[in-house]
């Protein structure tokens, strides 16, 4: 099913609830302080769990973030 009001233009059609989880990594609180050329424009992130929570909404889907500092197999 196509929407074009969505962010993506799509929406879903299910009723089962979805939850997509964020990872955050160890490097993630140095968003804002890189080149946003290189890395983007996003400033902090909370300003990007915003971001994917309302790209989420907009989809039909729950967005949860969690952090780990887990570098490792």
């Amino acid at each position: 099913m196509t929407n074009s009001t969505t962010p993506l233009g799509w929406q879903r059609t299910g009723n089962r609830p979805l939850v997509i989880t964020l990872i955050d990594g160890p490097n993630m609180p140095n968003l804002g302080n890189r080149n946003k050329r290189v890395y983007g424009a996003i400033a902090s992130i909370e300003a990007l769990h915003q971001y994917m929570r309302e790209l989420g909404e907009g989809m039909g889907v729950t967005i949860e973030a969690v952090a780990s500092n887990h570098e490792g197999a």
